[in-house]
């Protein structure tokens, strides 16, 4: 199904020509879920967002005001099915061609040409209706103020974090990026938001008051039971779900499970490993504060395709604590994820002489890997265990 929907979309756009025509294509499904009532919570930022969007929706399943949940993530880790998520099971691949061949009798051949976000965005909607969702949890893709997500008008919006990423699309500075993420909220909506500088909560209470928005709670990073990062998605979630009007016990949140990418365990072959997501510096360091490995464990480091300087700032930051239990990944030819020898090339001026492995030929990656253990930390893009999970 994805490669069927990928031959069907246009390349990404971040900003549409006018996102009033985007609203046109989704008018009749908005107009159908308008009638069927739903809460809708939209979770934007630049780290934790997928995980908070998870957390929420798990709490409404485990509460008993909540029916029909639907869950929409992008981008998906081992499985495009992953991205539309209702009541706990991933869309199967017959209800995602039934919504496809619907929306293809109203656009034959994509006339409307939606982007693969986009096109998958509507299936999901379609979904959404298909099942009667009286709760919808939206996790931002990328930005806010022009992603397909804000044609909804959200009751509760959550902002998890900022921190400089995409900036070819949002802007290099704190306060665009803001701007494009504060985009989803309206003057109805409750908001939760946790960020780290008094520059930046200044800018949202500032926002906020232009928008007469009411309704606000701030989730402090640096409160003592705040400090961890899974701790605060949890919290945030716990925060939305109390704007929605409902209660959930506070002590049940240590037990909400861990999502993909975040701290998940699997085996790749003969090695055992444990799984976090980290794709910019902000999020190796608040990863890394954390981390407390075991005698038997080591760190494989990979690196998606970020800017130079930040390639060497995030290998600096490692290399500094864990130099002896440190070992460089990389894939030729990966889209996001960075080959061995581009990866070397950009830490030359460190003078460097790491441990590397190659994942580019799985079973000679296995056989070397093996060679320093059986017990590992991965860390770096989602990409990663999307790769692995697709080559083991």
């Amino acid at each position: 199904m994805q490669f069927e929907i990928e031959k069907l979309s246009q390349k990404e756009t971040f900003k549409p020509k006018d996102f009033s025509l985007l609203r046109e294509i989704f008018r009749s499904l908005l107009s159908e879920i308008d009638k069927i009532g739903p809460k809708v919570v939209i979770i934007a930022g630049t780290n934790g967002k997928g995980e908070t969007a998870h957390n929420i929706a798990h709490i409404a399943r485990l509460s008993s005001i909540y029916k029909n949940v639907a869950l929409w993530t992008s981008p998906h880790v081992k499985k495009y099915n992953e991205r539309f998520n209702f009541n706990r099971k991933d869309l199967s691949n017959e209800k995602l061609e039934k919504s496809l061949k619907a929306f293809l009798a109203l656009y034959p051949g994509n006339s409307c040409q939606l982007s693969f976000y986009e096109l998958s965005f509507w299936i999901f909607c379609h979904q959404a209706i298909e099942e009667k969702a009286d709760l919808i949890v939206l996790e931002v893709g990328l930005g806010g103020r022009f992603d397909a997500v804000n044609l909804f008008d959200a009751d509760v919006c959550v902002l998890t974090s900022i921190s400089r990423d995409h900036t070819e699309f949002l802007g290099g500075s704190y306060k665009s990026i803001l701007s494009e993420k504060l985009g989803v909220l309206r003057p109805s909506s409750k908001f939760i938001y946790s960020v780290r500088t008094e520059y930046l909560k200044l800018k949202i209470k500032n926002y906020c008051e232009r928008l007469k928005i009411k309704d606000s709670v701030f989730v402090s990073p640096y409160a003592p039971e705040n400090t961890d990062y899974q701790y605060r998605n949890k919290l945030m979630a716990y925060e939305a779900f109390k704007m929605l009007g409902a209660r959930f016990d506070m002590r049940k949140l240590a037990s909400i499970p861990t999502t993909l990418g975040r701290g998940n365990s699997f085996y790749w072959n003969e090695v055992r490993v444990d799984f976090f997501n980290a794709h910019n510096i902000d999020g190796h360091r608040e990863f890394q504060a954390q981390l407390d490995l075991n005698k038997n464990q080591k760190i494989v480091l990979f690196f998606s395709k970020r800017p130079v300087k930040e390639i060497q700032q995030i290998y600096k930051m490692y290399s500094r604590r864990f130099q002896d239990r440190l070992i460089l990944g990389g894939v030729n030819g990966h889209h996001k994820l960075l080959s061995v020898s581009l990866m070397l090339e950009h830490l030359k001026s460190d003078r460097i002489e790491p441990d590397v492995v190659d994942f580019s030929h799985t079973a000679a990656a296995a056989s070397n890997l093996s060679r320093f253990g059986k017990n590992f930390i991965f860390v770096g893009s989602n990409y990663v265990q999307s790769y692995l999970g697709a080559v083991s």
